[in-house]
């Protein structure tokens, strides 16, 4: 007979050991983040101690990304406060309308992108504050250092301009530091990867940010102390549609799940605005990014996905549905890096239920599904039919090949297309193999569209355009005069382009 589990007596207790964290944990901690993500982590610490402007800095070293140092206005922080922001996991009583969670979105987000973290902070009437978390520390014993309040003061005078509280989070020895064997190759990825963070900021906080509760900006300084213009992060909303695409949307279906009510809103995005930065978002596909936004406190969680609800469809792209989780803990489960969230099986079913009323004019999740469906089909009927294309393969990157994909159908019969670089002559800008396949383009002018280090899915921007110039050349059996002739007027225009650009590049940009 097994006996019944129950509470152990506290005269049984003997001992109390403290447990420090296991090493491989530490090992894996934000190893889930992005740049993107971990950004967002530590801005939601900023919004949290009620700053008005977070600014991040991206700090060069001969031209490379050295770190990234995070500056806000907030209520900052006392020596006690600073101990428990360190601790691994170290909650504290988080107000309905915080963005932190676990207590450990500092951690995880600086170590997903950086070995070190130095935290400087003061609160209003108290003194400056500085702490150093470093990975080996934390794997060998989960040690921190702190830092003399003389080091604190000087910091944070330097970097909140006199300011009497606020924070700075200082990101070093970055794991990814380095992109790029040239200047040139490392300034176009930072350049990128700043467009990437601000781009996803803009998403995550479109409601803060617009209702101008908030000013986030980035800005890049090199070790000099030389610094950028700041560029401000601007709303990206997923429902700022002009006008819906279906007349009596969005709407507003109920549900209850497991006692508590929850509203859901319901939106159908016009079929023509498919190319809006708001409809195509963080670089992901319709099929990504249809479904459910899940908000806490006007912060975006989830970005697209059906949770169990429904089915992710081609057909189902326009439909895009907001739910704001507050009040619904139990029902919605986020993950540490507040990148996505799970429904529990009692909150999918209700979700799936899910109606805006009773009677003959109530209009279900079904309803709404179906609506979004026939949307889109009726705007391909009232579309003109695309012409088909040839299908773009090696030499072209994934992310063109996708977009190429999801806006043109291919040729059933028709062999693809790789784009090669070789050597051809001097102002022969490209050449058409039809019997290979190979879209040739001249390596005398890589140079010009590729710098630095070269790549198999170098230079998309050129290989894109030149495919859309030249991929009709490769379909049919027969390569007509006209098509001939046709080639030969673009070889004479890009040729003569490329070596104009090609003087002037060798002339440092000067013009005649």
């Amino acid at each position: 007979m097994v006996e019944p589990l129950t509470d152990t007596p506290a005269d049984e207790v003997v001992a109390r050991l403290i447990l420090t964290p296991d090493p491989a944990f530490v090992k894996s901690l934000g190893t889930h983040h992005t740049l993107e993500s971990a950004m967002a982590d530590l801005v939601d610490n900023s919004i949290d101690a009620h700053a008005t402007t977070v600014t991040i800095r991206f700090v060069t070293r001969g031209g490379h990304l050295a770190g990234i140092i995070v500056v806000d206005d907030g209520d900052g922080m006392d020596a006690d406060l600073a101990d428990r922001a360190m601790r691994l996991g170290g909650q504290r009583d988080y107000a309905p309308g915080d963005l932190g969670h676990f207590g450990v979105g500092l951690k995880a987000a600086a170590l997903g992108v950086a070995n070190v973290l130095t935290v400087w902070s003061r609160r209003y009437g108290a003194s400056a504050v500085g702490r150093r978390l470093s990975r080996v520390d934390m794997q060998r014993d989960y040690s921190c250092d702190v830092l003399s309040t003389q080091a604190a003061e000087r910091s944070i005078e330097h970097a909140l301009d006199g300011r009497a509280h606020g924070t700075v989070i200082a990101l070093t020895e970055l794991k990814h530091g380095v992109h790029g064997a040239s200047p040139a190759e490392a300034a176009a990825w930072l350049t990128n990867a700043q467009q990437r963070v601000r781009h996803h900021l803009g998403l995550v906080y479109h409601r803060l940010l617009a209702a101008n509760r908030v000013v986030v900006q980035t800005i890049q300084v090199d070790e000099h102390g030389n610094q950028g213009v700041a560029t401000p992060v601007r709303p990206v909303d997923p429902f700022a549609y002009p006008l819906t695409g279906r007349p009596g949307f969005p709407k507003q279906l109920q549900a209850k799940a497991s006692g508590v009510e929850v509203t859901v809103t319901c939106h159908i995005w016009p079929a023509k605005y498919e190319n809006n930065t708001e409809f195509r978002l963080q670089q992901k596909s319709a099929e990504e990014t249809q479904g459910f936004y899940v908000y806490r406190a006007d912060r975006l969680l989830q970005v697209g996905g059906w949770n169990n609800v429904a089915n992710a469809s081609s057909l189902r792209k326009l439909a895009r549905v907001s739910i704001d989780a507050d009040g619904l803990d139990g029902l919605v489960q986020l993950n540490p890096e507040k990148s996505g969230t799970q429904f529990s099986t009692a909150l999918a079913h209700a979700l799936a239920q899910a109606t805006s009323g009773v009677g003959n004019d109530a209009v279900s999740f079904e309803d709404y599904l179906n609506a979004a469906e026939d949307v889109l089909v009726q705007s391909k009927k009232r579309t003109h039919k695309r012409k088909p294309v040839v299908q773009p393969d090696r030499g072209f990157a994934e992310g063109v090949r996708r977009a190429i994909g999801e806006e043109l159908d291919f040729h059933a019969d028709e062999d693809p297309v790789e784009v090669r670089w070789k050597r051809l002559p001097t102002g022969t800008f490209f050449e058409i193999d039809r019997p290979l396949r190979t879209l040739w383009l001249n390596l005398l002018y890589r140079d010009l569209f590729s710098p630095g280090q070269k790549g198999l899915n170098d230079a998309p921007l050129v290989k894109a355009l030149m495919f859309l110039l030249a991929q009709d050349h490769f379909a049919g059996t027969q390569y007509s005069s006209a098509k001939r002739d046709e080639a030969a007027v673009w070889q004479a225009v890009l040729g003569a382009a490329a070596e104009e650009e090609k003087a002037r590049r060798n002339r440092g940009g000067g013009t005649r």
